[in-house]
């Protein structure tokens, strides 16, 4: 057995699911197929339709499969018999069809696609234009004579069609009933796929040897709001569309027991609030971390220490664990002197004292003390002064 692959689909829904319109070739006989995984590729099973059989195998291939994304089993199968347009339907995932459209496709169907939020509404494209079913594909109306061989429906605004060929670019704000052509600076014409990012309102466009362009669709910027664990953002975070040239002022809005450490994307720094300017699409993510918050009650003294042949001062620093922190592993006790900072000791989370020895009697020490997460991270000091 022969397979060919013609068009990949993936459903973003369930993205271990994937279909390939090909065809296949079992003893002599080419008939158009669908090659299918529901577990990301590592098995594939392949469902031919059995009347699409032709005398010139060449000619006879599917080029394009949609499905409905909500019920997967839905699928939807175009390409050319014998040069002319076929279109298939399955309602159980391909194990059996129905040919819809005969005597409307007088060319090849080159691409498919499923309405996401009416999935009644099927769009085919071909050479000869394109086509669009209200009723899972039980009649049809041509809406447009420019060549589709892409279609690409906006996921968020379903009512924005765009579709793509040999003539370029062209997209309708009401699903096919009128249309705004978009070559006006497109380098090059003939397009060979289509993507949109329902974000930003940008239209990627892929030519045969011309490059990739991208159209803005929309005279709107996005902002796109994040925060990692222990804070939000107000605007909350998500992306939000601005007028052009827009001030947006944004704050980070620290949890109970974190604080906020700055901004990271489109701008950097501690500011806060933070205005942002919206002259392009933005991205900003607020930074917060755990507050490690310093030991309590700590304190120190100095204590003379005899012992049976000698005698010597010693520092006796103490604290006590703060119950707002968490995840604590050791402290760190420094000492400064002569205006450096250097670090004395490091002892375990259950610890609660600390001895300095051979200390000097009429000397006057002072020390800091921070707790340690688990990351490494110190938090704020505690000062001691012995004297």
């Amino acid at each position: 057995m022969t397979q060919s692959f013609k068009d990949l689909l993936l459903n973003e829904r369930n993205p271990n699911h994937l279909f390939i319109a090909g065809y296949t070739n079992a003893s002599g006989v080419q008939v158009m197929a669908m090659h299918k995984t529901l577990d990301g590729g590592t098995t594939w099973d392949t469902f031919s339709v059995s009347d699409s059989a032709a005398g010139d195998s060449v000619l006879t291939a599917a080029l394009a499969v949609a499905i409905d994304p909500a019920n997967d089993g839905t699928v939807y199968l175009g390409g050319t018999i014998n040069s002319a347009g076929a279109l298939y339907k399955s309602l159980d995932g391909g194990t059996s069809w129905t040919k819809l459209g005969a005597g409307i496709f007088a060319d090849p169907i080159l691409d498919l696609a499923v309405d996401p939020s009416t999935p009644a509404t099927v769009y085919a494209g071909t050479d000869g234009g394109l086509f669009r079913s209200e009723n899972g594909g039980a009649a049809w109306t041509k809406l447009a004579d420019t060549p589709a061989a892409c279609i690409t429906i906006d996921p968020v605004t379903t009512s924005s069609v765009t579709i793509a060929g040999p003539d370029g670019v062209s997209t309708s704000a009401n699903r096919g009933q009128d249309w705004t052509d978009l070559n006006a600076t497109l380098p090059a014409r003939n397009v060979l796929s289509l993507g949109v990012n329902p974000t930003t309102k940008t239209l990627f466009v892929g030519t045969n040897g011309g490059g990739v362009f991208r159209y803005r669709q929309s005279s709107r910027f996005v902002l796109s709001l994040s925060a990692t664990t222990g804070g939000t953002t107000s605007p909350a975070p998500g992306n939000h569309s601005y007028v052009v040239n827009s001030r947006v002022e944004v704050t980070a809005l620290p949890d109970s027991h974190f604080a906020f450490t700055g901004w990271t994307g489109s701008a950097t720094g501690t500011v806060n609030p933070l205005t942002v300017l919206l002259d392009s699409d933005k991205s900003l993510t607020a930074g917060f971390l755990r507050t490690i918050y310093p030991p309590l009650n700590a304190a120190g003294v100095k204590k003379l220490n005899r012992g049976a042949i000698s005698a010597e001062y010693i520092n006796v620093l103490s604290w006590q664990p703060n119950p707002d922190n968490v995840d604590i592993r050791a402290y760190r006790i420094y000492l400064a002197e002569e205006g450096t900072r250097r670090l004395l000791a490091e002892v375990e989370a259950s610890t609660t004292e600390y001895r300095q020895r051979r200390v000097e009697k009429d000397k006057t020490y002072a020390y800091g003390l921070v707790a340690i997460d688990k990351s490494g991270r110190e938090g704020q000091e505690a000062t001691i002064v012995v004297r």
